[in-house]
């Protein structure tokens, strides 16, 4: 028996003698794609809907069930609805009866807001929260490079990391190697020998690629002179009049000795 298209019918199986037996049989279409819509990002304390959009259209079943890969970090219900338990990064899962599978990733943010002072004495507020778990990449993508031409690692710096997480929001409001209010960043902490930075990449891997694209960032990177790196990774947050959220990632490399 082969499937037409969706719907039920009987089946009959007739004897030469003319006895009959019927059999209700409904045929299905069945669920073969599945993708999941929505935002890339939920606050902490804050939700979001999650669609799950499936291929046929037309598909007998529809039913999907969610989960989160953490659920100290956000949970999700029937519907696909999200809440931020505290910041971090998940996996949601969205399966249909059939086991069609399909992930994506969310991140949990709790944004702050900072206000910067400008050099004419105004203040300049920034909203956005940092990426540790992007800096500590970046890195690791410094020093797999730095090994990779055989050069000794940087060694990390508390000094420095801190120096590293201001200057990744006061790029928001002056993308210079100039400070905000107009002093000079070497000042910021002891050592501190030079500067990368950069807006708009969406990743580690791909602000490391326009880094190493441009000589004067790569010579700062593949350095004999410094001996110690720190990372900031800011996202600055941008809120439509829809109310939907994105994020600008601003990028800072503090080397120092």
């Amino acid at each position: 028996m082969t499937g037409v298209k969706a719907g039920t019918t009987t089946i009959t199986a007739k004897t030469s003698n003319g006895k009959t037996a019927t059999k209700t049989i409904t045929v299905v279409v069945p669920v073969t794609g599945l993708s999941i819509w929505g935002s890339d990002y939920v606050d902490v304390g804050g939700s979001i809907s999650l669609t799950a959009s499936i291929t046929p259209t037309n598909a007998t079943n529809k039913t999907v069930t969610w989960s989160s890969s953490n659920t100290s970090l956000a949970t999700v219900n029937s519907a696909g609805k999200v809440t931020g338990v505290k910041a971090g990064t998940v996996t949601i899962t969205a399966k249909t009866s059939n086991g069609i599978t399909a992930t994506k990733s969310v991140k949990i943010v709790k944004d702050e807001t900072y206000i910067v002072t400008l050099a004419d004495g105004t203040k300049k507020t920034v909203v956005g929260h940092h990426d540790s778990d992007y800096a500590q990449e970046v890195v690791k993508l410094v020093n797999a490079y730095r090994a990779e031409n055989s050069l000794p690692v940087y060694a990390s710096s508390s000094t420095l990391d801190s120096v590293a997480e201001i200057r990744a929001y006061e790029i928001v409001a002056l993308f210079d190697h100039v400070r905000p209010d107009g002093s000079v960043i070497w000042g910021m902490a002891p050592g501190m020998s030079g500067e990368n930075i950069a807006a708009g990449y969406v990743s580690p891997d791909a602000v490391m690629t326009g880094w190493k694209n441009s000589s004067g960032h790569n010579a700062n990177i593949l350095s004999s002179y410094h001996t110690k790196i720190a990372v900031g990774a800011f996202a600055e947050r941008n809120e439509s009049s829809s109310g939907s959220v994105s994020y600008r990632y601003y990028w800072v490399q503090i080397f120092g000795r």
